[in-house]
Formats: C-alpha cells, sequence, structure tokens
C-alpha cells in the first residue's frame, strides 16, 4: 500500500480559510454600491424571500428534513438533479447522474456499480454506507444492505422527475446506512404524462483491442399516466431490456494462457476474451394516488452474466456464470392535515430481495482437454420485510417546526444459502444455510427554530435499537446564517451510524469466510461549512469544506484474492522472481490466508474542499463546474484510503443549437489517480459524454444520439473481492440513439 500524502496542513489549513474568506469579503461588496444608493433598498424589498427578491428558482427538496423546503433552509449541503438534466444528458442509470455529481464517484466491475463519496469507497462496499430511497421507501436490502445504482435500480431511470442528494450524516432522521448520504429518487406523477408515452433505444460500442463482437443492446418502454381529477392520479410503466453482451479482453487472463497444466484454475479462453457480459430485465412500476392515500409498487428482475471468472471459476462461456436479482416493493402512505398547523403521515411498506449468483469452479484441475468434472456453485440471499413509519410536523409554537417520528423494521426473513452442486454424480453439497429473522426500530425528533430574519437553528436526535448490535443515539445540529438574502452559511455538525449487516454477521461457508467473533456498528462524526451565494439570478456559487472520523469501520482480514501484479496485466520480473521464492511459504499459510473474516478495524479520517460554479447564459447556454479536493486517511497506518482519488473534477454545458428544438449537452469529468487494494496506482483519466437532442421534431415525437466516452479514453476501475485481478478496463465509445413518442 502506497504511503498517503498529505497537502501541508499549513496549505490546507490556508485553502479552507481562503474559501471561507472569500465567502465573508463577497457578502459585504455586493453591497458596496448599495451603500452609496440608500435608497436602493426599501424595507419592503429586504422583507422579501430569496426568490422574490432575485426572480430566480431555488430548488425544493423533502429529503434533508422529511418535509419541503428550500435547499438554501436544508440543514445540508444539498444538490438536486432534475428530469430535464437527466433526459438532456443521456443518463442511463443512477450511477450516471451520481458520477456527474460533485464529490461522488463510481467503480463497475462489470457485475454492478459501486458507489464512491468524498473519498470513501473500501473493498467489497456493496453501497451500504449511503442510503437510497424512492418517495421515501427504504430501498437498501437486509442482507447486505446493498443499493443498486446501476442497471438494478428498480424503476425505469425516464420515471424520475428529481434526485435529491443529501450529503453528510443523515442517520438522525433516517437510522441506519446514511453514513455519507440519503439520495431520494422522487418519481413522476400521471399528471407529468397525460397520455401514452412509447420509448425505444439502443446502441452498439466500437470495437477496440479491448471490445470485439457485436453488442446490440435493445430496451423498450411503455407509460401510461393520467390525472384524472384532483383526486385521482395513475401512473404504470414497463420496461424491457436485452444486451447479448461485448467480448471483453481481460490481460490478467490472457498471460495465464500459457500456465502449466497443473496450475490452479481458471483456463483462461485461446485470446483472453470471454463473451459472458450479457444483461437483461424487465420492471414494472405503479403509482396511484386516491385523496390523500399514495400506493407504489415496483418489480425488476435482471440477469448479470459475469465475465471476470471471481476466485478461479471457469472463464469460458459455455459456463456462464452469472447474477440474477429479483426485487419487489408494495408501499401505501397516507397524508392527513389535521388543521393548518399539523399534518401526519403514515406509511406501511412491504419489501423482497432475492439475489442468486451461478458459479462454475473447476473441480479437476490436471485436465484441460475438455474432460472437467465442472460444478455449479449457487450463492443464495433471501430477503423479505415490513417497513412502518409514523410521522407529525407541527407548527403551533411560534417559530419553531417540530417533526416527530417513529419507525419499526421487521425482518420476517434473512437467509443465506451456499450450495455446490455436482450435476455428472448428481452430489449435493450445502456450505451454508443460515435463516434468521429480526427485527429494529427507532424514534426521532426534529426542531427548526427561526431565531431571527438571519438566523436559523435546526437540531435534531434519534435513537435506535437493533437486535443485533444494541442501542445507539445520533444527533444532527445546524446553524443557518443570512446575512444578505442572496448570502446563506450553514455550519452543520452530525452523527450517523450502519448496523453490522447480516452478511458480515452471519456468514460461513467453512472455506472461503468465518464468522467473526462480535461486530460493532460503524460510527461517523462529521462537520461541515457550506456557504452558497447567488450573484445574480443566473449565477451562483457553492463552497462546502468538510471533515469527517469513522470509528468501528466494518472490513475484511484475510487474503483479499487479488494478484497483486501490475493491473495492466503486465508483471514486472523482479517480482516474479520474488514470488518464486515465496512460493512455498506461501504455500504452508494458503489455507491460513484464504480465509475471510470482518471485524471492527482502524479508524479513519477525511477532510476536504468542494467548490460548485452554476451559470445561466442569456444564450439559453447552462454550465455547471465543479472540483472536490479530499485527503483520506487510515488513522493508524497513515496511509491513504484506497480507491480514494484526490481530485474530482466535473464540468457539464447545455446549449440550444436550434432554439429550443435541437440542444447539445456535453459533460466532461476527471479522476484523479487511487490506489487499487493491492497498492498498484491507477491512472487518472478524462471522460466525456455528449447527447444531442431533437425535441418536437414532430408533435409528441423526441429524439435523442448519445456518444459516451467521446474522447476513446483508456481507463481502468478497481475491482475488489472475489476477483483475481485488482483492476478492470472500463468501456469504450459507446454510440446510442433514443426515440420518444407520446400521445
Amino acid at each position: 500500500m502506497k504511503q498517503a500524502y498529505h497537502l501541508p496542513k499549513i496549505l490546507l489549513d490556508h485553502i479552507l480559510i481562503a474559501s471561507l474568506l472569500m465567502g465573508f469579503f463577497i457578502t459585504p461588496m455586493m453591497t458596496l454600491g448599495q451603500e452609496e444608493k440608500p435608497n436602493q433598498l426599501s424595507d419592503d424589498i429586504l422583507d422579501m424571500s430569496l426568490e422574490d427578491l432575485m426572480e430566480i428558482e431555488v430548488d425544493t427538496v423533502v429529503s434533508a428534513s422529511k418535509y419541503a423546503q428550500k435547499v438554501t433552509e436544508a440543514p445540508s449541503s444539498v444538490t438536486v438533479v432534475t428530469a430535464e438534466e437527466i433526459k438532456l444528458f443521456g443518463y442511463r442509470n443512477l450511477a450516471d447522474i451520481l458520477n456527474a455529481t460533485r464529490g461522488f464517484y463510481t467503480s463497475y466491475d462489470r457485475s454492478f456499480h459501486y458507489l464512491g463519496v468524498r473519498g470513501f469507497s473500501r473493498p467489497g462496499d456493496t453501497n451500504m454506507r449511503v442510503l437510497l430511497l424512492i418517495d421515501g421507501i427504504r430501498i437498501n436490502e437486509n442482507i447486505r444492505y446493498y443499493a443498486p445504482i446501476g442497471n438494478d435500480l428498480p424503476i425505469d431511470i425516464d420515471l424520475i422527475k428529481q434526485v435529491e442528494i443529501i450529503r453528510g450524516p443523515g442517520s438522525a432522521l433516517y437510522g441506519s446506512n446514511a453514513i455519507f448520504a440519503v439520495i431520494n429518487v422522487i418519481t413522476k406523477d400521471g399528471s407529468d404524462y397525460d397520455g401514452v408515452e412509447i420509448q425505444g433505444e439502443g446502441g452498439i460500442f466500437r470495437e477496440s483491442e479491448i471490445v470485439k463482437g457485436n453488442f446490440d443492446p435493445l430496451s423498450s418502454r411503455i407509460t401510461i399516466g393520467k390525472s384524472f381529477s384532483e383526486d385521482l392520479d395513475i401512473l404504470f410503466s414497463t420496461t424491457i431490456y436485452h444486451s447479448p453482451g461485448q467480448d471483453i479482453y481481460v490481460p490478467f487472463y490472457d498471460e495465464r494462457r500459457f500456465i502449466d497444466e497443473n496450475e490452479t484454475p481458471p483456463f483462461p479462453p485461446p485470446d483472453g476474451f470471454t463473451k459472458n457480459d450479457f444483461e437483461e430485465y424487465h420492471n414494472f412500476f405503479t403509482k396511484i394516488r386516491f385523496k390523500d392515500f399514495t400506493i407504489e409498487s415496483s418489480y425488476k428482475w435482471r440477469e448479470k452474466g459475469v465475465p471476470t471468472a471471481p476466485l478461479g471459476f471457469v472463464f469460458e462461456d459455455q459456463f456462464p456464470s452469472r447474477n440474477v436479482d429479483e426485487s419487489l416493493f408494495v408501499s401505501i402512505r397516507h397524508n392527513t392535515e389535521l388543521s393548518d398547523e399539523t399534518s401526519i403521515m403514515t406509511r406501511v411498506t412491504y419489501n423482497q430481495f432475492d439475489h442468486e449468483e451461478f458459479l462454475f469452479p473447476i473441480d479437476d484441475a490436471s485436465d484441460i482437454a475438455g474432460k472437467l468434472l465442472t460444478t455449479n456453485f449457487i450463492d443464495r440471499r433471501i430477503g423479505r420485510w415490513w417497513d412502518t413509519e409514523l410521522q407529525l410536523v407541527n407548527t403551533s409554537i411560534d417559530n419553531h417546526k417540530i417533526t416527530l417520528g417513529s419507525e419499526v423494521n421487521i425482518n420476517v426473513k434473512q437467509e443465506q444459502n451456499v450450495v455446490n452442486l455436482v450435476p455428472r454424480i448428481k452430489e449435493i453439497n450445502i456450505l451454508l444455510d443460515d435463516k434468521r429473522h429480526s427485527q429494529n426500530w427507532g424514534i426521532y425528533l426534529q426542531d427548526e427554530i427561526t431565531l431571527s430574519d438571519e438566523l436559523t437553528f435546526i437540531g435534531g436526535i434519534r435513537h435506535d435499537h437493533y437486535d443485533t448490535f444494541g442501542d445507539t443515539t445520533n444527533p444532527r445540529l445546524a446553524l443557518i446564517y443570512t446575512p444578505q438574502p442572496e448570502s446563506i452559511w450553514k455550519f452543520m455538525y452530525g452523527q450517523a451510524f450502519r448496523a453490522p449487516s447480516f452478511n458480515e454477521l452471519y456468514f460461513d461457508d467453512g472455506a472461503q469466510r468465518a464468522l467473526p467473533d462480535s461486530l460493532d456498528a460503524e460510527e461517523i462524526e462529521t462537520y461541515e461549512i457550506d456557504f452558497t451565494h447567488y450573484f445574480n439570478e443566473k449565477t451562483k456559487l457553492n463552497i462546502t469544506a468538510f471533515y469527517y472520523r469513522m470509528e468501528k469501520l466494518i472490513d475484511q482480514t484475510g487474503n483479499f484474492f487479488v494478484d497483486d501484479g501490475d493491473i495492466g496485466g503486465e508483471e514486472e520480473e523482479e517480482e516474479e522472481e520474488e514470488e518464486e521464492e515465496d512460493d512455498d511459504d506461501e504455500e504452508d499459510d494458503e489455507g491460513e490466508e484464504s480465509t475471510l473474516v470482518y471485524g471492527n478495524i482502524d479508524p479513519v479520517q477525511a477532510q476536504g474542499i468542494e467548490i460548485e460554479l452554476e451559470k445561466k447564459w442569456d444564450n439559453g447556454v447552462k454550465t455547471r463546474i465543479s472540483y472536490t479536493y479530499t485527503e483520506t486517511e487510515n488513522i493508524s497506518s497513515k496511509e491513504r484510503l484506497v480507491n480514494s482519488p484526490f481530485h474530482l473534477a466535473k464540468a457539464n454545458i447545455i446549449a440550444p443549437i436550434y432554439k429550443d428544438k435541437v440542444l447539445a449537452a456535453f459533460e466532461l469529468q476527471y479522476n484523479s489517480e487511487r490506489d487499487s487494494l493491492v497498492g498498484n496506482t491507477i491512472d487518472d483519466f478524462i471522460v466525456g459524454n455528449l447527447t444531442i437532442s431533437l425535441l418536437d421534431i414532430k408533435p409528441g415525437l423526441d429524439i435523442s444520439a448519445s456518444i459516451y466516452n467521446v474522447f476513446d479514453t483508456d481507463y481502468m476501475s478497481p475491482v475488489f473481492g472475489s476477483n483475481e485481478f485488482d483492476a478492470l478496463k472500463q468501456d469504450g465509445p459507446l454510440y446510442w440513439l433514443r426515440a420518444n413518442y407520446r400521445f
């Protein structure tokens, strides 16, 4: 592992101080000209809201406090991504949206997308440290707390009205998993369609040295939505997606073509290419609002090939290793206005999530001529659970807005099964059959206190109880200072936790994983200062400085099953010689090192700064640029965390080409270099995406064309856990065409 590089503390302090002072200086500078004209601001104008004063649109969110408020009033650093942006930039899934958001980045191992926030993305992390919601419904499943952000998101990306990204700890309102952020996907209503919309889309990759063969993914969607009256609104949508996949070149396996026939499998194909990258899914979504009731249901089935031959399984496509996921939720929500001062929300949700991973190891490693005794290794996770919530919001006390609520989570089924099937001899070996159930509950209280016209204090606290580890209490405090209507300061502190998952607690297959002695919940403490300034109705600046410290971090210990050679597949000769010399010693310890155990490891900390500037031009052009600098550190070893880039930079632009009928949307994303799990350096990269949209070329018809990775950037993404290499090349240029027709 590389030693963590630290920006000299005095320099980092100057950066943070300078950024904050810039905000302090901006505020009085904006009023210099006004002081020379004392009549310029009347008392009436001073009493106007920020929207009225500046005639700008300030986004509204519901996720920061569990009720609607302007982002300038929210006790968090907030980003809102709208349906218009999703459409014009051609985002294909939630991972695309988050990649374009300041402070966020993703990794992709050709099975699932993994999220990094403010420099944190751990090996084996299943997005469990971010809470994912759909219309306030918890989506993280109950075995590994996995949050789907790729093509496995339970709803179609085009059904999203907006995505609310609430940075920082959110356990004071939401409980477990809200360590780094709460992401709430708000769906559209029937009134947003008022008819029928049909969509068809597809694409093709350009062949290259790492991609060959046909890749013709096709997707189709039909959505029916209608608002019949103020009391009745109905939306129904279904999507089907199919991709035969592309032939992926993996240098690691190409080199292993020349292995001795007695070496451990997998035995790679002749040219290092795999065809096992197929994917298909279908989903259904229904949303019905009748008076004060809202009913939502979602069903998704997805099958994805695993082309990376993890843990020594077969690489060839005649033994297609794959993941099969099936998810369902049904939710009923009731909103009641008891009076002008009191509202009550109740919600009951049933969820289920099934995961099956089919892998094919080779039992007879000495026979590479085709007479292989192939087994079927099946890893299953089955979850069923109920969520209930009761929330009351009251404003009867002057200058107070009080939120009181409770949640109960009943896990009726938490099953983990590992089975080894040998079809040729009809043998079944059960390696793990763990069946459990559990429950947890939480109560929370928040008070928004208006101290003066310029000063608001928001304080909240939540207490949770879990069957697995006991009790935890987490507060959140925010002081919002508005010295001028166009300048907003937020000083924030919060604590959050993540309960250990059932996979971490109880997975023991007798071979690769063992049970931990005990696991405590992860804990994080975060400090943030957020400054927002509106220069005018079209220009906004945001600066956020943050520091967090995480204790009792849960991580794997033992051998991570990765090759420590060069990530491109070319090993150094000196390293090979050293490995050969140590072979005997490694073989002696192989049994012990191949066992993974989860434990609470060393504390980690990070500090950084995020800067974002948005501008809307008179000619209709919209631009946004952002930069994030993050220092992360394992406090005990003083090493930088793996998969933690120092720098993230993002820029995007929407420009009208012909009136409001033809628009171009272009974005750039820069990730600085980062370390892989075994200490190799993954190079920095810049990726660009371009989408041209033709809107209403005929009544109701929209067509868009996209090129993803338009510069054909050769870049890699770290992979973890079960893979035998530590990084994987990502896709080259993808050409995509989409058509929507509404009637």
